[in-house]
């Protein structure tokens, strides 16, 4: 139901005239309630990602979640991340609540736990990574686009660090 629909639906319930309010028997009160609560309980968005290919136990693996294309790749700008103990192989990451949406996605196998990711003296990873979609880096991180996952009730993914 659009939010124009709704508004206009709790207008006539709640500013109905007098002698409609009172022809309805008690129906107004189970709309308003059933509005009410249709608009301030939003439905429960879960994102669960199973991170594939991370190459040890060491360390954790970080996930950040990205809203704005601004922000991206930036960890402060995160609208969301989360940490995770690395399990060799496959490590399972979860996010609930959230609001339904597109969010970028990086991924971090931290093995030497430093909160970053660690590289040789001339740039190149050190550390496993990946992004939403599976989408590649060549020499800088993939553009906000390409890794938007779309999030609509609860969703699972799969992203592969290398």
């Amino acid at each position: 139901m659009g939010t124009s629909i709704l508004s206009c639906l709790i207008g006539l319930v709640c500013l109905g005239s007098p002698s409609t309010r009172d022809g309805l028997g008690g129906l107004t009160d189970k709309l308003t309630t059933m509005t009410s609560n249709a608009v301030t309980t939003p439905p429960e968005h879960t994102l669960r990602i199973e991170v594939r290919g991370v190459p040890s136990d060491r360390g954790h693996v970080l996930v950040a979640l990205y809203t704005k294309e601004s922000t991206w790749t930036k960890p402060e700008g995160a609208f969301a991340t989360q940490k995770a103990k690395a399990h060799k192989g496959v490590t399972t990451v979860e996010f609930s609540d959230l609001p339904r949406g597109a969010y970028a996605i990086a991924v971090l196998h931290d093995a030497d736990d430093n909160g970053k990711m660690t590289t040789s003296i001339i740039g190149i990873p050190k550390e496993a990574y990946g992004f939403g979609n599976d989408a590649r880096a060549t020499f800088s991180a993939p553009s906000f686009g390409e890794s938007l996952v779309e999030i609509d009730g609860r969703t699972e993914i799969v992203v592969n660090v290398k």
